[in-house]
Parts: C-alpha cells; structure tokens; sequence
C-alpha cells in the first residue's frame, strides 16, 4: 500500500533517512532531517519494502509503550508513597502537639503542687520544713526552696543537717549534686 507524503516528511528507520515521494512529485531537501520531521505512529501507511525492517520498527514501539506504561505505574505507585507518607507526618505532627499540650498541663500542675508546697513551708515552723525538705526528693525540694523568701529559708537551712543543707545549697546554686557525693548522684535523701 502506498501513500503519498508531504514534500520535507522522513521517516526514521533501523538507523536510515527514508524519504518518501511527495504529491508534487519533488525530491525532499538533502538537509531535511534538520528541519521538518515527521514521526509516523502507524507503520501501515508508510511503504517500505523491508517486513523486516518494520517488524523491528513496531517491536520497538511496543517496547517504548511497555517502558512508558511501567513508568507511569512507577509514578503513580511513587505519588501513592508521597502522599501517605505525608499523611504519616500529619498525624505525628498532631501527636506531637497533643504531647506539647500534655506536657504544658503537667508543667502547670507540677507548678501548682510545687507553690501550694512552698505555701505549706512558709507557714510550719523551720523544724518542720526541715524535716519535710529532708523527707522530699532532692529536686523536689530544691524546686520549693527556690521559691522561699531568703530569711525564712535560711532559718530552715540552719535546722537541717550540714550535709544535706550543702548538697541543696549546692544543687540550688549549680543545677546539679557534686560528684564527689555518691548520695546526691543517686538522688539519694539524707
């Protein structure tokens, strides 16, 4: 079957410029590859003498269809991934706000219990606040004391043991027990 092709159409086959008559009967430019090409996705309408040449032609557009189909499968399964990992990190970061808001409500209670605490302390006698910071966790303690005016906590100072007084007036002043105090590294209690 033989078909007439506009005058600058070439076809690219096995490595070799096929030009095909035109209508008007004119020979294609040699320098027509440069300019107009035409990619015919038919191979029926082209005569070409070599079957062989066109079975090729076709097994290779079979193949290009087959690569374009797998990476358009590929895409899409990509975008899939994209798009529930992002929801992943949507739900961690609602997570992560619930644990902030948490957090933020323990802090505000622990501040709460600590300054009913220091309320406690201001109204016992220095023995007993004494002997209540020396019953307490260390930071605990050192948490309530902060907060106790200077002149009253001092008296309470005077009343605990030398070494406990050092170990919360160091903590107190640092942030942290000495490491040459096994008891305090442990947050060990007088």
């Amino acid at each position: 079957m033989t078909t007439a092709l506009p005058v600058s159409a070439l076809l690219l086959a096995g490595g070799l410029w096929l030009s095909a008559p035109s209508v008007s009967g004119e020979e294609p430019a040699a320098a027509a590859p440069a300019q107009e090409t035409q990619v015919f996705s038919k191979m029926d309408s082209v005569c070409v003498s070599d079957q062989h040449l066109i079975e090729d032609l076709r097994a290779r557009e079979k193949k290009l269809e087959e690569e374009r189909l797998g990476l358009a499968s590929k895409e899409a399964e990509l975008l899939a991934r994209e798009a529930a990992v992002n929801e992943q990190i949507q739900k961690l970061e609602e997570i992560r706000k619930q644990i902030s808001g948490m957090e933020s409500i323990r802090e505000a209670k622990q501040e709460e219990q600590v300054g009913k605490l220091v309320q406690t302390m201001e109204r016992m006698s220095p023995k007993a606040a004494a002997g209540l910071i020396d019953q307490l966790d260390e930071k605990l303690a050192v948490s309530a004391m902060v907060r106790i005016e200077t002149s009253r906590l001092a008296k309470i100072m005077n009343v605990l043991s030398p070494e406990k007084s050092s170990r919360l007036s160091e903590i107190m002043t640092t942030g942290r027990a000495s490491k040459r105090d096994p008891a305090a590294a442990k947050g060990g209690n007088g």
